[in-house]
């Protein structure tokens, strides 16, 4: 007969310190962000250059981190798998942090090369999500919710493309400059409504039901939430930057 205090000795507890580490690290640096665009709404409107001040610091500074350091730890959730190594999360937290820190810094400077190195450092956060997001799957003993999952997964590439587009403009490159007057708006779609708000809308198939203890449903209207955000965001960007008014009217 197996003895259960035997057992409980034998079982090795589960250190969650650095998952507490990266979320905590990710919401403190959020908020940081979040009381600087406060902050710099008082500032004179040629200083902030008008609202692209505030607005980035509370969009790719602090959706974005607090994203970064949140996203992959869910995807972990929904597969019952053990997360990403917290330091591939809190890499891609703290590139997010300090490429966006870095963007700000050299178009309020007008250091267009600090503000093109930034953005590559943006990007590769981005990119050090979307692996630490992906990664848990490969080890899945619960379902994926692959529509959550496809969901982070198109809002992260989204943001990926508009952030190279406004890195592009910032590196000088003739096409993107010569068109940045239809390239700018795309740019603002694909970040706002491409990728944070397909990001809350797909969290929300499986945070809400949870929350009030409903079960939570694979159903046509979820996967119509996640692919018409996910793709209505692009086709709008597309549609801007051809000058097509009906592709972003779709």
């Amino acid at each position: 007969m197996i003895d259960p205090s035997s057992l409980r000795r034998r079982a090795q507890p589960i250190d969650r310190s650095s998952d507490r580490l990266v979320a905590v690290a990710a919401i403190g640096i959020a908020i940081a962000f979040l009381a600087a665009a406060a902050l710099a709404t008082f500032l004179p409107p040629a200083t902030r250059h008008g609202d692209w001040l505030p607005l980035h610091l509370a969009l790719a500074g602090g959706a974005t981190v607090a994203i970064a350091g949140i996203m992959p730890f869910f995807t972990a959730a929904f597969a019952a798998a053990p997360p990403s190594d917290a330091r591939l999360r809190m890499s891609a937290v703290l590139a997010c942090a300090a490429g966006a820190i870095g963007i700000v810094s050299g178009v309020i400077s007008g250091d267009a090369v600090l503000a093109t190195i930034s953005g590559f450092v943006f990007i590769t956060g981005i990119t050090l999500t979307g692996v630490a997001t992906v990664r848990p799957l490969h080890r899945a003993l619960g379902p994926s919710r692959g529509v959550v999952i496809h969901g982070y997964v198109g809002a992260l590439i989204q943001v990926g493309i508009g952030a190279s587009l406004a890195t592009l403009f910032e590196a000088g490159w003739p096409p993107i400059v010569s068109a940045w007057a239809a390239v700018k708006p795309a740019h603002a779609w694909l970040n706002l409504v491409g990728f944070a708000s397909l990001v809350i809308a797909t969290t929300l198939l499986h945070f809400f039901p949870t929350i009030v203890g409903a079960r939570i449903l694979n159903r046509r209207s979820a996967r119509w939430t996640v692919w018409g955000l996910g793709v209505g965001a692009p086709l709008v960007a597309a549609g801007l930057i051809a000058g097509s008014s009906p592709l972003a009217w779709a």
